[in-house]
């Protein structure tokens, strides 16, 4: 038994035969030839290499000061569990619990990321305590 996806493929070789008149003495048909270089180009006139694309980084503005408030928090926070420090650790969870927020809120992170974030600094932090 042939899969779908197998039968759909070898009915279009079939169809482009048929249209394109392939002959079994190795001719290059029209179909076949190979494809001219794409008219429009990558990246649009005037922008900055790279700065279209859709997973570019922020690169300015109030959005990228939230999104570095954030990972430097969370930064001060893992040197704070590293070092033993409860307390410091705790308060700076506090504040990076806000700002986390805020960040998810605006569509800066997504609610998730925000949420795995806040999880993850929570369980070291009792992890901290307990120990």
């Amino acid at each position: 038994m042939v899969s779908r996806a197998t039968s759909r493929f070898w009915k279009s070789v079939a169809i482009g035969w048929t249209l394109t008149g392939v002959s079994a003495f190795g001719e290059m048909a029209w179909a076949q030839t190979p494809s001219p270089a794409p008219s429009i180009s990558a990246v649009r006139p005037g922008d900055a290499a790279g700065a279209g694309k859709a997973n570019a980084a922020p690169t300015g503005g109030a959005a990228s000061a939230d999104v570095e408030a954030v990972r430097k928090l969370v930064q001060e926070g893992r040197k704070a569990l590293a070092a033993g420090d409860k307390t410091k650790a705790a308060e700076i969870f506090k504040a990076a619990q806000s700002v986390i927020d805020s960040v998810a809120d605006k569509g800066l992170f997504h609610k998730n990321k925000a949420a795995r974030h806040k999880s993850r600094l929570s369980a070291k932090i009792k992890a901290l305590a307990s120990a």
